[in-house]
């Protein structure tokens, strides 16, 4: 398996970030492949409530965030449940450290799955424009079905 960082990011709270997050780790549990997890958020920690082998993410320091790359060394898979008013220090942090290259480095491909709640919600709280699109995908996580946390929720994906 290659080496892949998918970030599950919004701006917005309440769409369903860590839903996601929970139901895509127990996933990759299930089917036994290697990952690590991680949350970013420290008032909520849904992620590491439902998963308490999942790593906390401190970005109140930006440069704590080089955790996810080094993650790298453990497995070739991270998780990062990213907390809903953090899309700007990721763009920032991303920016700093020259994501493409640093990317390039790690052989590695950044994926963003973002959860939405309605088609055009917060579509441009994002704006990932890097030099070497093979290596950034991003999908767009529409809900369908009842709120967070409810029984029967379903995403439509668009990449």
């Amino acid at each position: 398996m290659k080496r892949q960082l998918n970030l599950v990011l919004n701006g917005n709270g309440g769409v369903g970030k860590s839903f996601f997050a929970v139901n895509l780790v127990q996933f990759l549990k299930d089917k036994a492949l290697p990952f690590v997890a991680c949350d970013s958020d420290n008032e909520n920690s849904t992620l590491k409530r439902f998963h308490s082998d999942a790593a906390f993410i401190d970005f109140s320091q930006p440069r704590l965030l080089d955790e996810m790359s080094r993650a790298f060394d453990r497995t070739p898979l991270v998780v990062v449940d990213c907390r809903a008013a953090s899309t700007d220090v990721f763009l920032g942090y991303f920016k700093t450290i020259d994501l493409s290259s640093v990317l390039g480095l790690l052989q590695a491909r950044l994926t963003v799955l973002m959860p939405l709640n309605h088609e055009a919600d917060s579509r441009c709280c994002l704006a990932l424009q890097y030099p070497t699109p093979q290596r950034v995908r991003s999908f767009w996580l529409r809900r369908r079905g009842p709120s967070a946390f409810g029984s029967g929720m379903r995403f439509s994906v668009t990449e």
